[in-house]
């Protein structure tokens, strides 16, 4: 949601568009910009995946922000406002740092302008450069840690992430109101986005992303800013494309995903209705007495749960340890769940940020492995061949895997062999 000072901001830039005439060089020089300072001139020639940092000092003490906007060099484009990205930059004793990251897609020749604003003034025009040409440049290359204003990440974002495999990001905020940073995932061709969401603790964040196979695809990252309960999100906190190719093997989601819970065995991503699915693990928070895993498909508005597809298991927490049971019913409805995870404290539920979507529920695999129509002999030479093996070693073998403990032993044996000469 944008702030009434970008709009205005927006409103200002599509009806007086920018003065043009400037320079043409491949450097932005460090005297460029009115009442800027750059700590060097900025180089070109500039490359998509290549970072491009700019840092320098204001020579107005009042100045709180640094606006640097970016619009594609065609007056006629510039006039009808339709390709504009903006990044403001927060001042701080007078400093400002910030990192432009383009991908391949936004290759082309630019104006770059540069504005300063004092508090709730307006913006004040510091100058606009000309042709800064962004040609194409590496294959791929992660976000790098700076391109989020006024955040700084530990590492940097990878822009392409295998599918069953955890990528972790954390980093420090330097706004002491943040409460929780979100990373969206969003496509065009789906209702729903990806979100991992992080409680910010005294000044850092940390969360671990995961995607099951099933989401493999091109998204765009939207960073989310959460005051309280006030969410907010800018151009700047956009970047795409950002592409999830899909891995090998059984995906589980990792042990440590959630906050302060830690379970003992990774959980499997697709869980099948009938079975039984044991759960344990530790809660790091003394004061939780209880612990609740919520399996829901969303449905109805903003995402509410359709309640009849929900299923629901507690357990208590002794001594920081917990052990859950999950016996989904044979109806149990396949398809898509929402997982949350909440903990109880001096008998109240915690409405924290542990979910994870999707969870697939969807039928055992068939013992009729050659899809003859019948459970015979020939069924029999395949399931011997695959007896022994885990489905970490081979996804392939997951068909085998008839009661989903990700092995091929003498559970499914049994199975097998209830329905031979069916």
């Amino acid at each position: 949601m944008r702030t009434l000072a970008s709009a205005f901001l927006l409103t200002s830039l599509c009806l007086h568009p920018p003065d043009v005439e400037g320079q043409s060089n491949t450097a932005v020089p460090m005297d460029f910009f009115t009442g800027i300072t750059l700590d060097a001139a900025v180089n070109g020639p500039f490359q998509s995946y290549v970072p491009i940092h700019f840092s320098g000092t204001v020579s107005d003490p009042l100045v709180t922000d640094v606006q640097f906007v970016v619009l594609f060099n065609d007056h006629e484009v510039v006039a009808n406002c339709t390709t504009m990205n903006w990044y403001l930059v927060p001042v701080r004793d007078r400093k400002f740092k910030h990192t432009l990251f383009f991908s391949h897609e936004q290759t082309g020749d630019y104006l770059l302008q540069m504005r300063t604003k004092r508090g709730g003034s307006p913006y004040d025009p510091a100058g606009v450069f000309r042709h800064f040409i962004v040609v194409k440049g590496p294959e791929t290359s992660p976000i790098p840690t700076g391109f989020f204003a006024d955040i700084e990440l530990s590492a940097p974002i990878p822009v392409e992430i295998t599918t069953g495999q955890a990528v972790r990001v954390a980093g420090e905020v330097f706004d002491s109101s943040l409460t929780m940073v979100g990373l969206s995932f969003l496509r065009d061709d789906v209702d729903y986005g990806l979100t991992h969401n992080a409680p910010v603790l005294d000044g850092r964040f940390a969360r671990t992303l995961f995607f099951p196979h099933k989401t493999a695809g091109v998204y765009r990252l939207v960073l989310r800013r959460y005051h309280g309960n006030t969410q907010t999100s800018a151009p700047q906190d956009i970047f795409s494309p950002v592409r999830i190719i899909r891995g090998e093997g059984t995906a589980f989601l990792p042990s440590d995903f959630f906050e302060e819970v830690t379970l003992s065995s990774p959980l499997p991503v697709v869980l099948t209705p009938g079975r039984k699915l044991r759960v344990a693990g530790t809660v790091s928070d003394p004061s939780v007495s209880h612990i609740d895993f919520l399996f829901w498909i969303p449905g109805g508005y903003l995402g509410q749960s359709r309640g009849k597809t929900d299923a629901y298991f507690k357990a208590a927490v002794n001594d920081g340890q917990f052990t859950i049971k999950m016996d989904f019913s044979p109806k149990q409805q396949t398809g898509d769940y929402w997982l949350g995870v909440f903990l109880h404290r001096r008998g109240q539920r915690s409405q924290g940020p542990r979910a994870f979507r999707p969870i697939t529920i969807e039928q055992p695999p068939s013992p009729d492995f050659n899809r003859d129509g019948t459970v015979g002999f020939a069924d029999f030479v395949v399931f011997a061949a695959a007896f022994g093996r885990t489905i970490v070693d081979d996804d392939s073998n997951s068909r085998f895997d008839l009661n989903g403990d990700g092995t091929v032993d003498f559970g499914d044996f049994v199975i097998f062999a209830r329905a031979f000469g069916r």
